[in-house]
């Protein structure tokens, strides 16, 4: 089994897509999806005959609903999460728990097929079923289609107590991951197939942009859950219809100003790359959001749902406050320019203040670094310029090293340094 680490960005390119002319999903009569109970090392009771207990007493139900197999596996053809990507495969365990399992020799394999219709009570019934079996066996659960390897007590929580009557917590029940590719974000959801959906995918996303885009996929995606279905290829996403609890409260918590907390979006059929899910795949694009490329308009879209801060401030050129801090945040700059130069890790990324020429004016905005020439740099526009509708963020622009103003580092710790232009602009408001 073939398994590739994808870098996460916290909140979760630049692929081709080739759009089908039409984004339903092909319904197939039955859905085959897969669990596996690992053991450090070994099983505390035989899970076969634990299993089929289960199944002739409390977990009935499911087996007039599905079709439920098991069988072994050496460990070498299920292998189990790395020490190297244990910390992005696994929730709730401990790295040493992981060198348990390494000493291990099979791993057990739970098959459950049903009709497409009969998902999202098999996956409850499912999820409750696996509980109790690994607590039987001391079993550590794993799930194939998220990619995933639980704690007993991780997986409890996750997809035994988060559901809401009959509403599952997609952020439970679903994976995502998000990564470079080189420059952009790829966001990609895993476990949708599960529930007879597609998993839905968004590039080209700035790295500034990845929580927001992040929220959207997931709102999409429990929306999807939710039994919303597309209305002539289109899905209108409105976050006040989310019917499980704290999902639509997280979703509108903190609204920035012009939030509509509603958005028109158009999936579109896509081909996977190396690693994605063996499922149909959607896009998501904003066709009605205003700009003159997808990267605009995705920025629009994210800023026409959640809002976005726009602070103008007004000051006067030669400034001697703004000068001198303008030039402390240059020295270090290019202090940094060639560590920066060698590429970002997850979680980090270089914004650059610099001067736009509009007109009669000179607006200063911030840009996202993307790559590196010898004496400029490839970026993307944070925000959007007062004097310019063409300066829309979310664009494309280079910018020459010389006419750097200020920068902003921000850290994988969360962390960040620079800003010394703004730390004047925010005291003297």
């Amino acid at each position: 089994m073939t398994r590739r680490l994808l870098f996460l960005i916290v909140g979760i390119l630049g692929s081709a897509f080739a759009p089908a002319a039409s984004a339903a999903p092909e319904q197939p009569s039955r859905v085959g999806i897969e669990f596996a109970l690992y053991f450090a090392p070994e099983p505390k009771t035989d899970p076969e005959p634990a299993l089929a207990a289960l199944l002739k007493a409390e977990f009935s139900p499911l087996t007039r609903l599905a079709t439920v197999s098991h069988k072994w596996s050496e460990l070498e053809n299920y292998a189990p999460p790395t020490p190297d990507s244990f910390r992005h495969l696994t929730k709730g365990l401990r790295i040493e728990q992981g060198a348990a399992i390494a000493k291990s020799t099979r791993v057990f394999i739970l098959g459950i097929e049903a009709a497409p219709a009969d998902l999202m009570r098999v996956n409850r019934e499912a999820g409750a079923l696996i509980s109790r079996l690994a607590e039987a066996t001391d079993g550590l659960p794993w799930d194939e289609e998220c990619r995933l390897l639980y704690s007993r007590e991780a997986w409890k929580r996750a997809r035994v107590q988060s559901w809401q009557g009959d509403i599952p917590d997609v952020r439970e029940q679903v994976n995502m991951h998000a990564y470079r590719n080189p420059e952009l974000v790829r966001i990609i959801t895993l476990g949708l197939r599960k529930f007879g959906q597609p998993d839905l995918v968004l590039t080209d996303v700035p790295s500034s942009r990845t929580r927001a885009a992040g929220d959207l996929v997931n709102a999409f995606a429990q929306r999807l859950l939710e039994g919303q279905k597309l209305k002539d290829g289109r899905f209108e996403l409105v976050l006040a219809d989310l019917r499980y609890d704290a999902v639509r409260k997280d979703a509108l918590a903190d609204p920035q100003p012009g939030a509509t907390g509603r958005l028109m979006i158009k999936p579109q059929v896509t081909q996977p790359e190396d690693g994605d899910p063996a499922n149909k795949l959607w896009s998501l694009n904003f066709p009605d959001a205003p700009g003159a490329t997808p990267m605009e308009r995705q920025s629009a879209a994210l800023n026409q749902l959640y809002g976005a801060e726009s602070k103008i401030i007004n000051r006067r050129a030669g400034d001697a406050a703004l000068q001198a801090a303008s030039e402390k945040a240059r020295k270090a700059f290019f202090a940094a320019e060639p560590t920066f130069r060698k590429g970002f890790a997850p979680n980090e990324r270089v914004l650059v203040k610099t001067a736009f020429k509009i007109k009669d004016q000179v607006e200063y905005m911030w840009v996202e670094i993307l790559s590196w020439n010898a004496t400029s740099f490839d970026g993307v526009l944070v925000n959007n310029a007062r004097f310019d509708e063409t300066l829309r963020q979310g664009r494309r622009v280079t910018v020459e090293l010389k006419d750097v103003y200020d920068y902003i580092h921000f850290k994988p710790d969360g962390s960040s340094e620079g800003n010394e232009t703004g730390k004047v602009l925010e005291r003297d408001k």
